[in-house]
């Protein structure tokens, strides 16, 4: 099986959005979407889910009892379709930044997380290091390449994305200058 998603993960806070941005911020065009903080409560935040399509937004968790719980409605209507009109788009990059917890019982999304990764797009997804069914078995797959930044340095995991996503996007209006 060939290899054709790039996927990113590591403890919180080791960079791997930073990565995801360095590595699009050279790209001319992707769907999907990126998690972005929306409250702090202290130590800790909620998030909001950014489709990159529709520049439109909608939050994913929230705030109660003293915790950040997810929202599945959520992912099951706004994710969900934000994944489909990445599928369906003429985009041949797909941006998954980041996949966790929140979402774990979205099953219309993950429906569609599968369908991506198994269309012939090319996916950049960030993966929350947690022990979770569903992220180990993407973890698991044989399509994938798998960049761990607690044990590969930031730097190295960057040019060797930049590398294969070279490779892999050879067409003329893809190709990462």
């Amino acid at each position: 099986m060939e290899k054709k998603n790039i996927l990113i993960t590591g403890r919180k806070n080791v960079g791997k959005s930073i990565l995801v941005k360095r590595v699009i911020e050279q790209f001319h065009g992707y769907a999907g979407f990126k998690t972005v903080p929306l409250k702090n409560y202290g130590l800790i935040s909620t998030y909001q889910m950014y489709d990159f399509i529709n520049k439109t937004s909608i939050p994913i968790s929230k705030y109660v009892d003293n915790k950040i719980v997810g929202i599945p409605e959520s992912f099951s209507t706004f994710g969900k379709k934000c994944l489909k009109n990445a599928l369906d788009s003429n985009y041949s990059l797909v941006i998954m930044d980041e996949l966790g917890r929140f979402e774990r019982t979205s099953h219309d999304f993950l429906y569609y997380v599968d369908e991506i990764l198994n269309s012939d797009k090319i996916v950049i997804a960030v993966i929350k290091a947690e022990k979770i069914d569903y992220l180990e078995k993407i973890k698991n797959r044989k399509d994938c390449y798998l960049y761990d930044l607690d044990e590969v340095s930031f730097e190295k995991a960057y040019q060797e994305v930049i590398f294969r996503l070279n490779i892999l996007l050879t067409w003329e209006g893809d190709k990462i200058d």
